[in-house]
């Protein structure tokens, strides 16, 4: 990696809209992300955060503006194209093989990201064993590799999405409520987990969140999102002592 490559970040999002007749529910957002860390976006419910997400990964296309991964512009690329390029997302609802034991949905992720899906069964798969057991065990699954999907926890289920995601080798990974419906210990499991995967392996996280300890827990930057506009933005303490961000999203002030 070259300086000039280090140092550009990873996500930038120029001044980017969404409006839908007249209603704007992006309005001209500016995000960098930089590379190694966990960048939150949050916001209270109707902020502009899904559909902010959806622009990102191209499921949008803006209505104006720019967004960047790495330097090139994949405003309005379709979602194939902008995860070739290294971004990924999990979801809130989590969607999984649930017959497929935890290393055959492992396998078939990654037989899929490598354009061989028509042979999970055959020597491909096979090939992918050992890789697939490593990723289980980077996510704390490696005694649920033989366990259907469908049987998991659901703090589990959340890992096991998340080693689907790693599966595709991912630069950037979106991450939308990742704790949702989580017990506090399967909570703070995903939160460490996360945390890993940034400091250890140099993933890069952008996270939609509403447990605000997650957030300003976990977090490098955080980004607050009110009627699809940016009010804040910066290190954790700045931002949660933002007089704005504590009347329109944390709850607090008069």
């Amino acid at each position: 990696m070259t300086a000039m490559t280090a140092s550009q970040p990873l996500l930038e999002a120029r001044d980017v809209r969404k409006v839908y007749g007249g209603f704007a529910a992006v309005g001209g957002v500016d995000m960098v992300v930089h590379r190694a860390t966990v960048h939150a976006l949050i916001g209270p419910n109707g902020a502009g955060k899904t559909t902010f997400f959806r622009l990102l990964t191209g499921e949008a296309k803006p209505t104006s503006g720019r967004i960047l991964l790495d330097g090139a512009d994949i405003s309005g690329r379709p979602p194939h194209i902008i995860a070739r390029r290294g971004m990924t997302q999990t979801f809130q609802i989590t969607s999984l093989f649930r017959r497929l034991t935890s290393l055959e949905s492992v396998q078939l992720a990654m037989l899929a990201a490598a354009g061989r899906t028509g042979r999970l069964w055959g020597r491909a798969a096979a090939a992918y064993r050992e890789a697939a057991l490593a990723l289980l065990d980077s996510v704390g699954l490696a005694d649920f590799a033989l366990t259907q999907s469908g049987a998991l926890s659901h703090g589990d289920q959340r890992a096991l999405e998340i080693a689907l995601a790693l599966a595709t080798r991912p630069r950037l990974l979106l991450m939308d409520e990742p704790t949702a419906g989580m017990s506090p210990a399967e909570t703070q499991r995903i939160v460490q987990l996360v945390s890993g995967l940034v400091r250890r392996d140099g993933l890069t996280v952008v996270l939609s969140e509403h447990d605000v300890d997650v957030v300003f827990g976990v977090s490098d930057t955080v980004t607050v999102l009110h009627q699809g506009q940016v009010i804040a933005s910066g290190d954790p303490a700045a931002v949660r002592s933002d007089a704005r961000v504590s009347t329109v999203y944390l709850g607090e002030g008069s």
